[in-house]
């Protein structure tokens, strides 16, 4: 395949964070970590993943910490 369309495959292939938020974010088992500060990790899992080195803190559900400070807050992290 040509370069130009192997870049085009990526470029089509990306989705838009507003739709990762709003739909993703919203499915069962989703937790997340912290990693330094400045970025997150998200996983699915059918129980708490075990803390991992990258990350800051142990993983958090999704659902729980939504819950915790609001929908609105949490989609704006």
């Amino acid at each position: 395949m040509p370069k130009g369309g192997d870049l085009h495959i990526h470029d089509i292939s990306m989705v838009n964070i507003h739709w990762v938020v709003s739909e993703l974010t919203y499915l069962p088992g989703l937790y997340y970590c912290d990693i330094r500060g400045k970025y997150v990790r998200f996983r699915f899992s059918d129980h708490l993943p075990e803390r991992e080195d990258f990350c800051d803190d142990t993983w958090m559900s999704v659902k729980e910490k939504r819950e915790e400070i609001g929908p609105e807050k949490f989609d704006k992290m």
